[in-house]
């Protein structure tokens, strides 16, 4: 029996496995609360993260990237360039093989002139303003020592209109030396100086006719770059050739305009230059991502090219970019055929939805100065122009001693047929015509101010001597 009532409390010592406890907390009860910071988490973060990665992982993916541009590789590596002969005999040889054999020779032959190389009689010389006697004797000595060169890179000019020896050697822009070609036209106009001082009007007219060629076969071979060297040529060459036609006798003249309007419309137009462009740039930043399959597609010279890749760009994200960049460069190519004042508010636009669209700021790095190749359409512009301005005074000056007097508009000198041009609309640079005495002037305009912001001016002459070209400012 046990007592009732007030006992001491007794100590008992029950032996518990706590193996076999099993402790059951009441449902809602205060110690097991829900993780909803953890919902959240996976809700805010997590959730994006993964739907991120999963897009990228995607983007990663570009097979049909690859295959688009060496489709567009091939295309431009098997292009071939037409361009009527600009005057005969047609000579033989591959289109091309002067650029592509001789521009080392005429770096070489540079060095030779040394210090002499940018001296102010030079530039003089070609404008008519001094003899050819004054040039420096470093200058003398390269003319007669790169005079076989020279004549090759004339010939080449003239050869059969066939890529397939020297497409290879001008496929990749980087490969063509520039300063050769620019050193080559110096020489160039030398000589059509000379010809000039020794009575030679129909020689100079040739060499002035193949040196246009040569800067027109660049720009047909070497795509962007090559047109730009191309009009640079034609910049150069504009003094003494205006000087040649001005002196040469009516039946020298009129040839020169024939050759001259046929040089003209050879030169390539500026969309599909940049359309080229833009597949250069494609491969020089995206090339490293060809597999091996597509690699296997393109021609050794092609396959070869460098790859630029943006300094400090992941590759994962880069490679997300091409889809981006490939994207804009499609958009950017209907502006090439804008006038000027469209295309300044297009490029802005453009701009403007590459940073509201695309997050990735690599694809902005890969479009880094790529809206100002749009410049260089008024560069084309600039040269166009140049060639109808010197066009229309060699036939101004035909017609004045064919009816004795000036003529008074470019519908005149349009009708007349010597310039190749159906209507005064169809000229580059709105020129303008004026007779003062003795002298006709007349002026064209490149349609970017910025890029020429003087007028260039061409004078012909009743009793011509050599003038040289003149930039007026407004």
């Amino acid at each position: 029996m046990i007592p009732t009532g007030a006992c001491e409390p007794i100590a008992v010592e029950v032996p518990v496995d706590a193996s076999n406890v099993i402790v059951r907390m009441p449902p809602g009860g205060q110690n097991a609360p829900h993780r909803w910071d953890l919902v959240v988490f996976a809700l805010v973060v997590v959730g994006p993260a993964l739907g991120l990665l999963a897009v990228i992982g995607v983007r990663q993916r570009t097979g049909p990237l690859e295959h688009r541009l060496v489709d567009a590789l091939l295309e431009r590596a098997a292009r071939t360039p037409t361009r009527p002969l600009h005057r005969p005999p047609a000579l033989r040889g591959a289109f091309g093989d002067g650029l592509t054999s001789r521009l080392a020779s005429f770096v070489d032959l540079q060095k030779t002139v040394g210090k002499d190389l940018f001296s102010s009689r030079v530039g003089a010389v070609l404008e008519g303003e001094e003899v050819i006697d004054s040039l420096p004797p470093s200058w003398k000595a390269a003319l007669e020592s790169g005079r076989r060169d020279v004549e090759a890179m004339w010939a080449g000019t003239r050869a059969a209109p066939d890529l397939a020896e020297s497409r290879e050697a001008l496929l990749s822009p980087e490969k063509a030396d520039w300063h050769g070609l620019r050193f080559f036209t110096r020489l160039a106009g030398l000589t059509v100086m000379q010809r000039l001082a020794d009575d030679d009007a129909g020689g100079a007219i040739d060499a002035c006719l193949d040196t246009l060629a040569a800067g027109r076969d660049a720009a047909l071979l070497a795509g962007l770059p090559g047109l730009l060297e191309g009009l640079r040529v034609q910049r150069e060459m504009m003094g003494p050739c205006l000087i040649a036609i001005d002196l040469a006798p009516s039946g020298e003249k009129r040839r020169a305009l024939e050759m001259l309007a046929k040089l003209r419309d050879a030169m390539p137009r500026f969309g599909p230059a940049l359309t080229y462009a833009l597949v250069d740039l494609e491969m020089m930043t995206f090339g490293e991502f060809l597999s091996p399959s597509e690699l296997a597609r393109l021609p050794e010279p092609v396959r070869s090219w460098g790859v630029v890749k943006p300094t400090g760009v992941p590759r994962v994200l880069l490679r997300d970019a091409w889809s981006g960049t490939r994207e804009r460069f499609d958009a950017l190519l209907p502006l090439a055929g804008l006038s000027q004042d469209e295309r300044v508010q297009a490029v802005a636009a453009f701009q403007r939805e590459t940073q509201e669209k695309y997050l990735n700021p690599t694809v902005a790095v890969s479009l880094a100065g790529v809206t100002g190749l749009l410049e260089m359409a008024d560069t084309l512009d600039s040269g166009l122009a140049n060639l109808d301005g010197l066009i229309i005074a060699g036939a101004a000056d035909e017609l004045r001693v064919r009816d004795g007097r000036w003529p008074g508009s470019l519908e005149a000198i349009v009708h007349s047929g010597l310039t190749g041009r159906t209507s005064p609309a169809e000229f580059t640079g709105n020129p303008t015509l004026t007779a003062e005495g003795d002298t006709l002037q007349v002026r064209v305009r490149g349609s970017s101010p910025k890029l020429d912001p003087g007028l260039l001016t061409f004078l012909v002459h009743q009793d011509p001597t050599p003038q040289p070209t003149r930039r007026s400012k407004p």
